[in-house]
């Protein structure tokens, strides 16, 4: 920028004295305002008036108190507000001086005809199509690497006006009664048409917004979900012309409205419909680019239908959206979160739905659960066998995770075929269900519906770990018994037996850590298997097997019943089958990498105590490591359930959009009812 001439900013001074008060100390501020409003009359291309209009901008957002104002009429009590009073000072000041108030009018009109204002007012987010991956590249990169300027650009200069959420808070928060002032005297128009040149640009921002959204909303991934059946009765296709119409005649602006509404219907419809089919990412993606199409339209016909008295107020609401959607353009975590929401809440609902079976409510269902646990408990034997004859094969670490991961897959695989439990699968299941309860429901009934879920959960819980507990102990003292009859040996030796009984003391080994890690993993793999569910649905696997060309040699009803298999239990197979390979893979990689990782699994950990603690039975039984032992069981057991059930609960809560403040008032209230009621939580059912 070239040099300010001295003169300029001391007739702009001169210019500000003139509308002070005789006794007005023209201070720092002051000063700096005249200096400013200097460099923007004397800027002569966009670059300089930019900077010299953002400059502008960051003194206005200042805060200061006790700043002379020129006469003129009140703005009320807020003139006194710290926050607003140099903005009070600046509408005052250009109120009270044409000759400032021309000279930044002239430089907004000039900045208006140099850059490219409709398209920023028509851009409405993601409107190049590059899909949620794509875009997530493209703003990563942005970031990432420095941007040259851009001033014909009306979004940069925007950004530069409004360059972080704060100056974006203020504008939003300014009262409208004063937005109203502040664009009376820098309307860039001549003064029969102030706005001219603004309203001919969202006139085509408009047409330009409406064509979008209409080929967006027809896109075949978004038709194929929608209710009309027919596409010439779309409103989409009548979008465009809609919004040329209500341009050449006001009249139909009422037809535009009434098809932004049949559009809004419309993406309410797919996505309600979205909620019994599986989701993409894609199509999340592409609803909320449409969701915000729709915004901007609206708000530009808004602003162009408002009347005069209404004009500010719709042209306020325009430009704070704008100013928005350009810092949400621009922000990594709000493409995150807008996109994946939905896909997050359908996950964790399909596998909360899966978690249901994992509830006791009655007696009858209360010792289901034991047996189911009990049967677990059995199965779980061999695969704690298995696991510790695994590493005698000598592999490298990769190839022993792998078999190791498998031989836990098969073994959860084989639990859901024979309708048996292992506890600590269930909390991250069940936590979608307390998640569903808190966002659905108020009041008393809230508290209500939580104190006899969280009941429910934790008896079926403790239940369940019990029964796998005593199963899987009982069970591996008989196999262990079994070799030293048959075989003449135990499954472990007295070395091995000592080393097991050290990793699992809960002070002097990474138990703690690995407990939670394995708790983590639990919450993942239940992550895992809802996705699985919600990708098979939304691609449509089960009607695509059932009708797969193989069923003319296998039996069309033999590949109906599969499909309908998968249907119903993609989440707990695909939970299972992850459950088993984390577990297996993760020491493999804690191994090569270096690190010390490893996993802590309640009822695996306890039929790996029952082997060693046979080991040692030709010996002298080490009573104290295997109390410490058994310590450290139950502190796994604790952090297996816990970890998982706060993780699976903290994303539950987050995707139905319920606040943290709201979940630990409910569960300080739900503490208190519990304590005054402990066998509620530990015994059986009442009837």
């Amino acid at each position: 920028m070239d040099p300010l001439d001295p003169r300029a900013v001391i007739d702009t001074r001169a210019s500000l004295r003139d509308v002070l008060p005789p006794d007005a100390d023209t201070g720092g501020s002051l000063r700096m305002l005249a200096t400013r409003l200097a460099a923007l009359d004397a800027a002569r291309d966009a670059g300089a008036r930019a900077d010299a209009l953002a400059a502008c901008a960051a003194w206005l957002r200042g805060r200061e108190s006790g700043l002379p104002l020129p006469a003129g009429r009140s703005f009320g009590p807020g003139e006194s507000n710290p926050r607003l009073q140099r903005a009070a000072c600046f509408i005052r000041v250009l109120e009270a001086s044409p000759a400032l108030r021309d000279s930044v009018r002239t430089a907004l009109r000039e900045l208006v005809d140099e850059t490219d204002t409709a398209a920023t007012l028509a851009a409405s987010g993601d409107d190049e199509g590059r899909g949620f991956v794509g875009e997530l590249v493209h703003r990563a990169v942005v970031r990432a690497l420095p941007r040259p300027r851009e001033d014909h650009d009306a979004g940069a200069l925007l950004l530069r006006l409004h360059p972080d959420l704060a100056a974006a808070t203020w504008l939003r928060e300014l009262p409208p009664a004063w937005f109203a002032r502040l664009a009376a005297v820098i309307a860039p128009g001549e003064a029969a048409h102030p706005w001219a040149p603004l309203r001919a640009e969202a006139a085509t921002a408009l047409v330009l917004a409406a064509t979008r959204v209409s080929a967006a909303g027809l896109a075949p991934s978004l038709w194929r979900l929608a209710p009309t059946v027919a596409l010439q009765h779309s409103p989409f296709l009548r979008l465009s012309r809609a919004a040329e119409a209500s341009l050449a005649d006001p009249a139909a602006m009422l037809e535009l409205e009434s098809t932004l509404a049949a559009c809004r219907a419309e993406v309410d419809a797919i996505r309600r419909r979205l909620e019994d089919t599986g989701i993409t990412v894609a199509i999340v993606h592409a609803l909320e680019s449409l969701r915000r199409g729709l915004d901007r339209t609206e708000a530009l016909a808004a602003a162009l239908a408002a009347p005069p008295e209404h004009a500010p107020a719709r042209a306020h609401a325009l430009l704070t959206q704008v100013v928005d959607g350009l810092h949400a353009g621009a922000s990594l975590r709000q493409l995150v979160v807008d996109d994946l929401r939905l896909l997050a809440r359908r996950i964790v609902e399909r596998h909360g739905s899966t978690g249901e079976h994992y509830i006791a409510r009655d007696r009858t269902e209360y010792l289901t659960m034991w047996r189911a646990a009990l049967g677990g408990g059995i199965v779980t034997v061999v695969t704690a066998a298995l696991k510790l004859q695994i590493p005698r094969l000598g592999l490298a670490p990769l190839p022993e995770g792998l078999l190791a991961g498998l031989n836990y897959a098969a073994s959860f695989l084989f639990l859901l075929a024979l309708h048996f439990a292992l506890a600590t699968k269930q909390p991250a299941m069940t936590g979608a269900r307390l998640a569903a309860i808190v966002s659905g429901t108020g009041g008393r009934q809230r508290l209500d519906s939580l104190a006899d879920h969280v009941a429910d959960t934790v008896r079926t819980q403790l239940a369940a770990a019990l029964g796998n507990i005593a199963a899987v102990t009982a069970g591996a003292l008989a196999l262990d018994a079994l070799l030293r009859l048959t075989l003449h040996r135990t499954l472990i030796d007295a070395d091995k037996a000592h080393h097991v009984l050290h990793d699992l003391h809960p002070l002097a080994s990474g138990t703690v850590l690995f407990a939670a890690l394995t708790g983590v993993i639990l919450w993942i793999s239940g992550l895992i298997g809802g996705w699985f569910e919600n990708w098979a649905v939304a691609h449509r696997l089960p009607e695509a097997i059932a009708q797969h060309p193989a069923g003319a040699r296998l039996g069309r009803e033999r590949l109906r019943r599969w499909g309908a298999a998968l249907g119903a239990h993609a989440s707990s197979w695909g939970g299972s089958v992850a459950l088993g390979l984390l577990l297996g893979l993760t020491p493999a990689l804690g191994r090569i990498l270096g690190l010390p990782l490893d996993v802590r699994h309640v009822t695996l950990s306890t039929g790996t105590l029952a082997f060693a603690a046979s080991g040692l039975a030709a010996e002298t039984l080490p009573w104290g490591e295997i109390a410490w032992a058994a310590l450290g069981i139950a502190t796994i057991f604790v952090l297996n359930l816990s970890v998982s059930f706060l993780c699976a609960l903290a994303l539950a809560l987050r995707a139905h959009n319920v606040p943290l403040v709201e979940a630990l008032r409910l569960a300080r209230k739900l503490g208190g009812r519990f304590l005054r009621d402990p066998w509620a939580l530990i015994g059986p059912p009442r009837e």
